[in-house]
């Protein structure tokens, strides 16, 4: 190689896959590698021959829970950046509507505000049409604010259902992806109590993946949009 290994820390690990899960090609990339990796380090580190020199543990359940957990918060920090690339944009599409939203909003106010007496004395007769017009200011207004409230720009609102879905799905398939992978490698060696660790690599890739969510606010807090 090269040239010397990147040194990245935990915190800018998190934010660079948070980074690439909001790509869906990087997305895929990372995910697909890592579960590959999870599965091959199971496979690898449950071998009842491996030398005692690479083993993580002496206990397996350990071993299991550590490659589960890591695996687990990798998938959770790919997920934060799938859902950032649905929140982000929808942010941005709500401030933008909005906006224009309000613009019209102040030009018809005021525009109204002096026409429609005028407008008003078309459908009555000219004798009640100023009377109409006082009475029409307050109903229009009234109108109009149900009208802009009605226009808003919702596409956060319709992020929110979405990002929850993937985050969701993201996580069932990680349990699946992980559960099998340990079961298969216990199965392989034929160990005993295999669904005992299977288990415990599914309860530690859950705790991983939430974990990962947990994480990002509190180190990348200004990459997150708010839904």
């Amino acid at each position: 190689m090269a040239g010397s290994a990147a040194e990245l820390n935990h915190r800018d690990s998190s934010r660079f896959l948070f980074a690439l899960g909001q790509n869906p090609e990087g997305y895929a990339a990372v995910e697909v590698a890592q579960k590959k990796y999870m599965s091959d380090l199971m496979e690898y580190h449950l071998n009842p021959d491996l030398p005692e020199c690479q083993r993580p543990h002496h206990d397996l359940r350990l071993t299991v829970q550590a490659i589960a957990g890591h695996s687990g918060e990798v998938s959770g920090t790919l997920a934060m950046g799938r859902n950032e690339a649905i929140a982000g944009p929808a942010s941005v599409s709500d401030d933008d509507y909005d906006h224009a939203v309000n613009q019209w909003k102040n030009v018809a106010s005021g525009a109204i505000g002096t026409g429609v007496g005028v407008g008003t004395s078309f459908i009555a007769s000219p004798a009640v049409g100023a009377g109409a017009g006082g009475v029409a200011g307050t109903v229009t207004s009234v109108v109009l604010e149900e009208m802009f409230k009605d226009v808003e720009g919702n596409e956060k609102d319709n992020a929110g259902p979405k990002m929850g879905e993937n985050w969701e799905n993201g996580q069932d398939n990680n349990l699946k992806y992980t559960r099998n992978a340990a079961a298969e490698a216990m199965r392989k060696y034929r160990l005993a109590h295999s669904d005992d660790l299977a288990s415990v690599a599914e309860s530690e890739a859950s705790k991983g993946y939430l974990r990962a969510g947990n994480y990002m606010d509190r180190v990348a807090p200004e990459l997150l949009t708010e839904i």
